[in-house]
């Protein structure tokens, strides 16, 4: 009964606080609006299909004309001209290269075989090779109501989206929230150091309080604080951002590891360091390097191509890599290994800054002196 009274003083002192909690909540919400916005031609996943033009040379029959309008219907402009001005043209980089139809077939020079045009053309072309070759076929064999190409708009052309993967505000919703859970380990530290300025510790130490009580209070109100506002942050992201989180109470399940990890390293960094001014200091810096390392600012990708994988050695990138597989792919195995992971070192800043707490319960530091 008594642990239950002190329970619930620690949680009337966080609703009390409603700056501290309105900033935990509006802060990432409006910095998933600014770097949404700001990044989001960054997280287009769709590969437009490009619009092309060409030069072609030809001998202007009716295999020729047939070889232009069709091209329409593909997507393909050709524009008749010399070889000597297609030659140009490729060498200024008006175009991509040029063609040339002529009794041997049809030819394509280009300096960038491998790119989308390139492609499309190469792909068109002997499409219309084949066409050109069945009409040949038929024609020898005398049936001429096969001769004449079917024409028709039977192709609609559009971006192809590669993958199933965040947008800008997808991918912030998330790595906002991971964020913002890291700065809870500030909270879980002032409010540990709370007894202290209130000069109230002294007689929690003579009250009948188990000092183990006050402990595990503590602890486990800075960890359901921090599990109750990503909660928050979450539905707002989804009805104003349309943020998709799969399902948000297995997401909140999968944060609770996590949620040990903040709340133990904030104890932990007040245990060791002695007072909230110098523990907040040293998790200001602590937390800006590790959520910058696990992409949450911006993706390291973007910043440094092929350190992608310099994530996974930062809690807050595996806990991001993992929510990501989850919602997007559907995958649970990195996200299974965040929650070990986080989880672990969780437990082991706890348990030392249980072991600190008890040491200095006789201390006149603890006792805010």
């Amino acid at each position: 009964m008594r642990f239950l009274k002190f329970l619930k003083k620690e949680i009337l002192h966080i609703l009390h606080d409603s700056d501290s909690l309105l900033l935990m909540v509006l802060f990432p919400f409006a910095l998933t609006l600014v770097l949404g916005s700001a990044l989001s031609g960054a997280f287009d996943r769709v590969v437009n299909m490009p619009q092309i033009s060409l030069p072609i040379v030809s001998k202007g029959d009716m295999q020729s004309s047939l070889f232009i309008n069709q091209g329409r219907s593909a997507g393909i402009s050709f524009h008749e001209t010399s070889l000597k001005d297609a030659k140009e043209e490729a060498k200024t980089g008006e175009s991509d290269g040029y063609i040339t139809l002529d009794g041997k077939g049809v030819s394509y020079y280009t300096d960038n075989p491998g790119s989308i045009s390139a492609m499309v053309v190469r792909t068109y072309s002997g499409i219309f090779a084949k066409q050109a070759t069945m009409a040949n076929l038929a024609a020898q064999k005398g049936k001429l109501d096969l001769i004449a190409p079917r024409m028709g708009n039977y192709v609609e052309s559009q971006g192809i989206d590669l993958e199933n993967e965040p947008s800008s505000f997808g991918y912030y919703g998330i790595t906002m929230l991971t964020m913002i859970m890291m700065y809870g380990a500030i909270q879980a530290a002032n409010m540990m150091d709370l007894e202290r300025k209130e000069r109230t510790y002294q007689r929690l130490k003579t009250s009948p309080y188990s000092m183990n009580g006050v402990f595990l209070a503590k602890s486990g109100v800075s960890v359901l604080a921090l599990l109750v506002q990503a909660a928050i942050l979450m539905i707002t992201n989804r009805l104003i951002y349309q943020v998709d989180y799969r399902n948000m109470l297995m997401v909140t399940l999968m944060l609770i590891p996590y949620a040990l990890f903040c709340g133990g390293l904030g104890l932990m960094m007040y245990q060791v360091l002695g007072n909230a001014r110098s523990a907040n200091s040293v998790l200001n810096l602590l937390i800006f390097l590790l959520v910058f390392i696990g992409g949450g600012y911006v993706p390291l990708s973007i910043m440094m191509p092929g350190a992608a994988n310099i994530a996974s050695y930062s809690p807050v990138g595996l806990i991001n890599n993992g929510l990501f597989d989850y919602i997007y792919k559907n995958d649970l195995a990195s996200i299974i290994r965040a929650m070990a992971v986080t989880g672990g070192l969780g437990f082991i800043m706890l348990a030392v800054a249980y072991m600190l707490y008890r040491k200095e319960e006789g201390s006149n530091r603890a006792a805010g002196y």
